[in-house]
């Protein structure tokens, strides 16, 4: 008897010590590794309900549908009814005030959301101006996230500081610099979280990446798909930039 309970117990502490090496372990990981367990990618075809209305709004915008679920997976984890903090709703994050420039306030309901989303990241792309088609859908997605007005204010900057205002790496070298009250007071928009924006960006780029390797893309609707317009140059336009 005695000898059982002393194999029990030694078992027991070493369960106990398994366990505190393996908390020790994932408390050492950098914050970005214990994220990719909890952020993995979801897989489209767990929602099918909703993917006839996905490619549908993406090509009548001219985007990959791949994007556009990369923006679901991390918007909202393909949550419909899922709020954030600021009152984003659905599928899309989408706010009330950008629903009522739609004509609809019914957020909830996927196809409405999903509708409201890609035309409203198709606004910022017809507004935003980069050398490349690839510019101008990061720093749309960008300004999706944050709102236009402070990637405005980001390529104002980034002309300020000898960069080239018309190429995302270097809007995203500055966006940061927006958090900063000597910086953000002397913008047109003010404070904005730009570290946010640009980590926002990468998890859309990341995720995107993914679907781009799981799922082909659809030749028939896509021309030319999102992979070849994202690398499509565009005329340079006028240093000009919009206020």
């Amino acid at each position: 008897m005695n000898r059982t309970w002393k194999i029990l117990m030694d078992v027991l502490v070493l369960l106990f010590y398994v366990n505190v090496a393996g908390a020790i372990i994932l408390l050492a990981q950098p914050k970005g590794q214990q994220l990719q367990t909890t952020n993995a990618v979801i897989e489209p075809s767990l929602h099918k309900s909703i993917d006839p209305v996905v490619k549908r709004y993406a090509r009548l915008h001219g985007l990959d549908w791949r994007l556009i679920y990369a923006m679901i997976n991390v918007e909202s984890r393909f949550e419909k009814n899922a709020v954030s903090y600021a009152g984003a709703v659905g599928l899309m994050q989408v706010l009330p005030q950008v629903a009522k420039e739609f004509d609809t306030q019914n957020l909830h309901e996927p196809t409405e959301n999903i509708r409201i989303g890609v035309a409203h990241l198709s606004k910022y792309l017809q507004k935003i101006k980069g050398h490349t088609r690839k510019d101008q859908i990061l720093m749309a997605l960008a300004a999706y996230n944050g709102g236009i007005g402070h990637i405005y204010d980001a390529k104002r900057l980034a002309s300020q500081r000898g960069l080239d205002p018309f190429s995302w790496n270097d809007v995203a070298t500055v966006l940061p610099e927006l958090e900063l009250p000597e910086v953000y007071e002397n913008t047109q928009h003010g404070y904005c979280q730009g570290q946010r924006m640009v980590r926002y960006v990468e998890e859309i780029q990341d995720t995107y990446q993914q679907y781009q390797s799981n799922h082909p893309a659809l030749p028939m609707i896509e021309k030319p798909d999102l992979e070849r317009t994202l690398t499509r140059s565009i005329p340079k336009r006028s240093a000009q930039l919009q206020s």
